[in-house]
Parts: structure tokens; sequence; C-alpha cells
């Protein structure tokens, strides 16, 4: 897998940088965290899924990097609606400010505003529904057991 230097994704995926509850889910291609905390986590239950090789742009995923994305997708949101019971995830790919391509699977909570660009801006910008690492952390563990798997630590 290739990494770029000053790239916290490729950190991430090289085991450098620990996200909180450390490594969810991963296959060949794929691998899932929780987002980081800076300083505080952004929201109890946002993970974030990218590959494992650096990517900057979707069109740049190979077909079975493009395959492999679906059903992850599908798998993770249903272990977090069955973990975590949030009203709605939102999954979004914006990479204006990490230049590695990932996903962010966002639960939003009954009492969070019902229009998904509001909620983005309200977790990212305005850290409105911020939660502790711990949090996090027992986040991570629920979404781990309702995916019926244990965490594959990268090597």
């Amino acid at each position: 897998m290739s990494a770029v230097r000053d790239c916290i994704g490729c950190d991430v995926i090289a085991g450098r940088i620990k996200p909180p509850g450390g490594v969810i889910c991963q296959d060949t291609h794929w691998m899932a965290t929780h987002a980081l905390p800076s300083p505080e986590v952004p929201l109890r239950g946002l993970l974030v899924l990218q590959p494992k090789r650096h990517v900057e742009e979707l069109s740049e995923l190979t077909p079975q990097e493009a395959i492999a994305l679906g059903p992850l997708l599908r798998r993770l949101s249903s272990a977090m609606q069955q973990a975590l019971r949030p009203e709605r995830i939102y999954a979004c790919s914006l990479g204006e400010g990490i230049k590695h391509v990932h996903f962010l699977l966002l639960p939003r909570g009954e009492t969070m505003p019902q229009n998904g660009a509001d909620v983005l801006r309200e977790v990212i910008d305005e850290r409105l529904w911020t939660c502790s690492v711990s949090q996090a952390e027992n986040a991570v563990e629920a979404i781990r057991v309702a995916l019926g798997e244990s965490v594959l630590e990268s090597t």
C-alpha cells in the first residue's frame, strides 16, 4: 500500500495515529475507524472509512476497491444502526481538508437537525455534538460487536 508523507489518512492506516477504540474492521482495500479527536472527538459513532492505499479522488479507485466499497458501507451502516440506534446515518465524502479519499458515516440523533448539511456543519465546524474518547471507544466496541467480528489490527 502506498503512503504519502503528511497524510493523516495514511498515518492512521500505518498505525502511526491510533483512533479511539482502534480499527473497527478492515479488508484488503478499506479500513474503518472512529473519527479522531481534535482536540475533542467530534461525535460519538462518527466513523471514517478510507482506502488503505493513498487515493485522492474517487476516480482513482481500482475496480476492486470500488467493488468492495458498497458492501462495506452497507455492513457498517447496518452495524451502526444496530449498535447506536440513530434516527439516520449519513455517508459523505468531501475530501478538501484531508487529501485521502474517505467517507464519514455520521449517525444523526433525534435531537439533531433533520438536514444533513446542518448536521455536518454542527458536527465538523461548530463542534456541537462532541464526546469523550471513552464514549467514542464504547461506540467502537458496540459497532464491532454488531459487526460480529473481532478487530483486525493493521500490521
